[in-house]
């Protein structure tokens, strides 16, 4: 039998169950369209899938299911006297999801859940009531994210987003979102407050890759935890659970050194004793054996510690934070995590880029949309901005490059202007140079270092006018020309350091490119591309073995025949 390279388990979210009385829902309906290739299997209650008997809880997380359903009856519940209070009464907790995407092999849910699928409880605005009569009569101290990592997941839900907007509405409310994840787009979408901190679990490097499976790496959560710093929120630092391991005492202390070298002086002067910090009771934590206080500055379980940037809640869009990231399909499901593939698009704010970059994050990148106006919310980072400003462009590029190692660049952005070539203006030839060409080599230039390193890949969308002839269009067809010559010199170029260059030429698709001609792609079947197929072909680029390059790739569709504005045939 040959070996094979393919998979043996189906993409995460490949097979979504939703219950009848969440089918009709917005909320459904959009997180359905993430994902425009599952199956869509109907339930009566999530409990008829969830609570199975003799599940493999391990082949299923490989394989994760997400099923939407309506949480009914009690919707908060008080906090075990078990669990971390933070000295406050009124401890609650609630669970929007139950199960993880992330693979911590010391984790309670593995005992906890019969399943290693996923519910999402989509009645969000239900549970905000429960919260809100809870808070009527009393301080609420709730936390969101103890039966899964809310943050995680975000860019699929908006979920904590969410809980941000409902917190700033309830003075008497303070909420908790624990992560493991390096996710820092809500930093940028919601204005900080006092109430609303961020937990992140820290461990050792060793401990994450042995144990914290598809989660983000030290390095990462600190990052975000700065970031989060840097934008005013509180945030606290968890030093739990301690995993006995080889040297143990060495590597936490080296973790928790490195973790205040990392986050500098802030950490020191921010530093707070925070009472009853502790995972355990605080009479059962002074029992415990002192050789962890003297090991390990703060021990795991035994504090946590609560930082706060002393600038205050300034809020802004970091264009390296950009909206949200969508983890759907692909092999790692983890936002933010360290095995994730990252990569920039340019052109997503609609059509052919819009499509890819959806596509992409589907297939489980984390992706950086570049455009220039985003009509609403999309599963990627969005990093709004003028394309033709190359200095703010690269600016907002080099941040992300100096904290990814981005893996793929796709050069989508472009723009086309039509007509007699003596009847176009110096100007609208100069934009199509500089989108349709100029821009695609000056930010391989500037990634193609990264990319040599992470052998990563370049795509240019470029046009299938690009070997023929374009009457009406010869200003627009040599740039394209232009973008193709180049793929070809630069595969050849740097294909010896492991990077793969491919050009797509797709025919005339159905975007609007052509909003300044006079004629529009001919809608009838088989007479024009989508934009999913351009997305398809990207898939197929990126789906071939190591060692095999795909060059160059033309898309026609099966008919000839162009329209005339205000016809279609």
């Amino acid at each position: 039998m040959q070996n094979s390279n393919k998979p043996c388990f189906n993409a995460p979210f490949s097979h979504i169950y939703v219950e009848d009385r969440v089918r009709d829902t917005e909320r459904c309906r959009r997180i359905l369209a993430h994902f425009p290739s599952a199956e869509i299997i109907p339930i009566h209650h999530y409990k008829d899938v969830f609570n199975r008997k003799r599940q493999d809880y391990s082949a299923q997380h490989r394989s994760q299911a997400l099923i939407l359903a309506e949480k009914q009856g009690t919707l908060v519940y008080p906090g075990s006297p078990n669990c971390q209070s933070f000295g406050n009464a009124n401890f609650y907790y609630t669970s929007c999801m139950m199960n993880c995407v992330f693979n911590c092999e010391y984790c309670y849910l593995k005992g906890m859940y019969p399943t290693g699928n996923l519910v999402l409880f989509l009645n969000l605005e239900d549970i905000f009531e429960e919260v809100r009569e809870l808070c009527r009569t009393q301080q609420v101290y709730l936390c969101i994210s103890y039966d899964t990592d809310l943050l995680a997941l975000e860019p699929l839900t908006g979920y904590v987003r969410k809980w941000a907007e409902f917190a700033a509405t309830e003075p008497n409310l303070i909420i908790e979102v624990r992560t493991k994840s390096a996710n820092t787009s809500v930093y940028g979408a919601v204005e900080a407050s006092d109430r609303f901190l961020f937990a992140y679990t820290l461990s050792p490097e060793e401990v994450i890759r042995d144990y914290e499976h598809g989660t983000a790496s030290l390095e990462q959560r600190l990052h975000a935890a700065s970031t989060g710093m840097e934008k005013g929120f509180p945030i606290r630092l968890c030093f739990d659970p301690m995993i006995y391991c080889p040297d143990w005492e060495r590597r936490y202390h080296e973790m928790v050194e490195y973790t205040f070298q990392t986050l500098g002086p802030r950490a020191g002067r921010q530093r707070r004793d925070i009472p009853h910090c502790s995972r355990l009771p605080e009479d059962h934590a002074e029992e415990r054996t002192p050789v962890c206080r003297r090991s390990v500055p703060l021990c795991a379980g035994e504090r946590s510690l609560q930082l706060r940037h002393s600038a205050g809640g300034q809020n802004g869009t970091d264009p390296a934070a950009g909206a949200h990231p969508l983890p759907a399909g692909g092999e790692n499901l983890s936002m933010g995590g360290r095995d994730m593939k990252k990569a920039i698009v340019t052109g997503a704010s609609s059509g052919i880029g819009q499509c890819i970059a959806r596509r992409l994050t589907k297939m489980g990148y984390e992706v950086w949309g570049f455009g220039r106006i985003f009509d609403g919310e999309e599963p990627f980072h969005v990093v709004a901005c003028d394309l033709l400003d190359m200095q703010k462009t690269l600016a907002a590029v080099a941040e992300i490059n100096r904290q990814h190692d981005l893996y793929l660049l796709v050069n989508c952005a472009g723009c086309g202007y039509y007509g007699l070539h003596e009847e176009l203006s110096p100007d609208k030839i100069a934009e199509m140079t500089r989108l349709n060409l100029e821009l695609p080599m000056i930010l391989s230039q500037q990634l193609l270092r990264t990319l040599k390193a992470t052998r990563g890949t370049i795509i240019n969308i470029a046009s299938v006018t690009a070997v023929q002839s374009s009457p009406h269009g010869a200003a627009y067809g040599a740039t394209k020309a232009g973008l193709l010559s180049f793929s070809r010199s630069l595969f050849d170029e740097a294909r010896k350091y492991g990077v793969r260059v491919t050009a797509i030429l797709p025919d005339m698709t159905d975007t609007d490119l052509y909003r300044n001609a006079d004629f529009q792609a001919c809608t009838d079947p088989g007479c024009s591309l989508s934009p999913g197929d351009v997305a398809s072909a990207v898939e197929y680029i990126l789906s071939q073995s190591d060692g095999v390059t795909v060059p160059e790739l033309h898309l026609r569709p099966q008919k000839h025949r162009i329209a005339r504005k205000g016809q279609n045939n």
